[in-house]
């Protein structure tokens, strides 16, 4: 009887999982915003499924040289269908047209792979590549319109995205 149950047990683990390949701890929905000063600031905003023991950003020059730790805030936020977990950390005092690596982290184990990003520069030769996108729906069309933005995304074939609103 207690390996039915166990198994049952995993079974429906499993099936949870599948249903939520995050977890309720790991960030997920990690995205940037441009600060006050897109030269020398940062936003970083990510999620969570539930409360956890607190929002950083370690960030630094080299992917494994994340030794710039910046702290932010973390705000319930609860719909119809779901609660989740909103953080939000602002980079500060960053070099104007540097490439940042960085990662988000709860402080206790539980951080996101390592991303990169570069802070604006007013050098007249640079010339950015923008994506401007907006009402991504949940129909065919999003299906097929991800995974070419991310392809694009990961190829670095645009420098900025900007997503103009209501996303599903």
């Amino acid at each position: 009887m207690r390996a039915a149950i166990l198994g049952s047990a995993v079974a429906a683990a499993a099936a949870l999982q599948s249903l939520d390949p995050v977890g309720p701890y790991l960030p997920w929905g990690i995205h940037l915003a441009y600060g006050n000063d897109p030269q020398t600031s940062m936003q970083v905003m990510w999620s969570t499924r539930q409360p956890v023991a607190g929002s950083q950003a370690r960030f630094g020059l080299t992917p494994s040289a994340l030794t710039l730790i910046a702290n932010g805030t973390m705000a319930e936020f609860t719909d119809v269908n779901n609660t989740q977990y909103i953080h939000h950390v602002a980079l500060s005092d960053l070099l104007p047209g540097t490439q940042y690596y960085y990662l988000v982290a709860d402080g206790a184990g539980n951080d996101s792979a390592v991303f990169h990003f570069s802070t604006y520069t007013d050098d007249p030769a640079y010339a950015p590549t923008f994506t401007i996108f907006g009402d991504f729906g949940v129909d065919i069309n999003a299906h097929r319109s991800l995974p070419l933005l991310i392809e694009d995304a990961a190829s670095g074939a645009m420098d900025v995205v900007l997503h103009i609103g209501d996303i599903a």
